[in-house]
């Protein structure tokens, strides 16, 4: 662990342990601890030559079956942060996710406006750069009050061409006016592309089946992305600010590109998770919840969400819940169209939610960030990605035995609680004469425990070998299985 700047100021409260100790302030503009730690690229091999030393490699798919994903690898953006929303503002994850993705510039004056309702011409404006599309205008006029060349021109004309947004009877898109939380939700749930299927049940109190914006709003909460406020009301009606879009488009992008779909109640835990009384992580923790406890989520503060825990409520760091029933037998992508798409459902079981990116080549590697207070878990920010080479069929056997090491290493990261250190050195007792160190043997010994086959052949008669080779022991295999299960073995 890495740690930098001190406190300026302090103050003191009661931690779990019953211990005073210095709390930051909450103006504090930097965490004291950042640390970002990645895998190493898992071997592949062709009777013991390296894949990438191979002329041509048995089963890869074509080019356009692989399209590239939008996110790059984690801590690759340095965009100057907003003066309005400084490290550590509840809203600070999202805006910077914003800009780091060429979302928003922000204003003149260096900041995001983060209390200013949004314009439905700035919504069309965001929606067409998170699509990465590349759309031509021409010059006909969709919308009498959105001019050829003027600043939403491109943006609305490509909304209109999707069948996003039809406008008003009288011609117009009222660009200037203020977008409704029920307006945004339609316009998102139409750029998703799904169908949802409503029920006679509405997940709000102020929505029935037959409210206008309800089949969006059902499907928002159905995906977990939006769930609505403390009084289970989502106020369709009520105008969104910057901030606010900020979350609707950040989990919007998550949800499409590895935060996958799934019922609020089916989240669990991926790590002993501290359980507050309120959504303030600097305050005493009430009671540790096992890994893989299950739970019903109830509403968002910032970075905690509130759950109900058995008979308890109280709020968890959003970051240390997962979705997918650990064990699962249901895959998140029963008609998979893309790469990452077949790599979750082989992981389904362990890692539901887990971002990737693929990208030419047969390694794999997983990463994580974390930034926070030590003293305070339930303030750390959790980033993980998983990194696959698309050359392997994502269904071969081989990348099976690679998607299963990588998520193993995820789930060593969350059960050290993203200490790397404490990690290596206990992998490495447990481990201690491989010829690699003890947490990349242990992933092996892992995706074993998960099914994997490391040693297998292809119909040429070559053998493939994947990992770091030796064998896992008893005591060893009885050790993953308790890191699979979010237990320190």
């Amino acid at each position: 662990m890495k740690f930098l700047s001190a406190l300026a100021a302090l103050a003191l409260v009661l931690p779990p342990t019953g211990s005073a100790v210095a709390a930051p302030s909450p103006g504090m503009e930097a965490p004291v601890i950042a640390e970002s730690v990645t895998s190493e690229p898992v071997p592949v091999t062709v009777d013991g030559v390296d894949v990438a030393e191979l002329e041509e490699l048995p089963e890869a798919p074509a080019a356009a079956e692989v399209p590239e994903m939008r996110s790059g690898r984690l801590g690759a953006c340095a965009v100057r942060d907003f003066r309005d929303i400084p490290p550590g503002h509840s809203y600070y994850r999202y805006v910077h996710w914003m800009a780091c993705e060429g979302l928003t510039a922000g204003y003149a004056n260096g900041t995001f406006g983060l209390s200013r309702q949004l314009s439905r011409g700035e919504a069309a404006m965001f929606l067409y750069r998170l699509s990465g599309e590349r759309h031509q205008p021409g010059t006909t006029v969709d919308f009498r009050d959105v001019p050829v060349g003027g600043a939403y021109f491109t943006a609305v004309s490509w909304m209109e061409e999707k069948g996003y947004s039809a406008g008003y009877a009288n011609g117009t898109f009222d660009r200037t006016r203020s977008i409704s939380r029920g307006e945004l939700a339609s316009f998102l749930y139409r750029m998703s592309g799904q169908a949802h299927r409503t029920s006679a049940y509405s997940p709000y109190s102020d929505m029935s089946p037959q409210s206008a914006f309800f089949t969006a709003a059902a499907w928002l909460e159905s995906t977990g992305m939006i769930s609505g406020y403390t009084d289970r009301s989502f106020r369709p009606n009520r105008p969104v600010t910057r901030g606010e879009a900020a979350t609707f488009l950040y989990s919007f992008d998550r949800a499409r590109e590895g935060t996958l779909p799934t019922s609020n109640a089916n989240r669990w835990t991926t790590v002993l998770t501290p359980l507050h009384a309120t959504a303030n992580p600097l305050t005493r923790a009430m009671r540790d919840l096992p890994p893989q406890t299950g739970v019903v989520r109830l509403a968002e503060q910032g970075s905690m969400t509130q759950v109900r825990a058995g008979s308890t409520t109280g709020w968890v760091n959003s970051d240390f819940l997962t979705r997918g029933e650990p064990g699962t037998t249901r895959t998140p992508y029963p008609t998979p169209t893309r790469y990452e798409h077949r790599a979750a459902n082989t992981m389904a079981a362990w890692c539901w939610d887990i971002p990737m990116t693929t990208f030419d080549g047969t390694h794999a590697w997983a990463e994580y960030e974390v930034r926070g207070y030590p003293e305070w878990p339930s303030t750390y920010e959790v980033q993980e990605l998983i990194g696959l080479g698309h050359d392997l069929d994502a269904d071969s056997v081989p990348a099976r035995a690679v998607q299963l090491h990588e998520c193993a290493h995820i789930l060593q990261y969350r059960t050290y609680r993203y200490d790397g250190d404490a990690l290596d050195a206990r992998m490495d007792r447990i481990y201690p004469n491989g010829t690699s160190g003890g947490t990349e043997h242990m992933a092996d010994c892992m995706a074993d425990a998960m099914g994997a086959r490391r040693v297998s052949s292809s119909d040429d008669g070559s053998t493939w070998t994947v990992g770091y080779g030796g064998t896992c022991t008893a005591a060893q295999m009885s050790a993953a299985r308790k890191v699979i299960a979010g237990v320190r073995p």
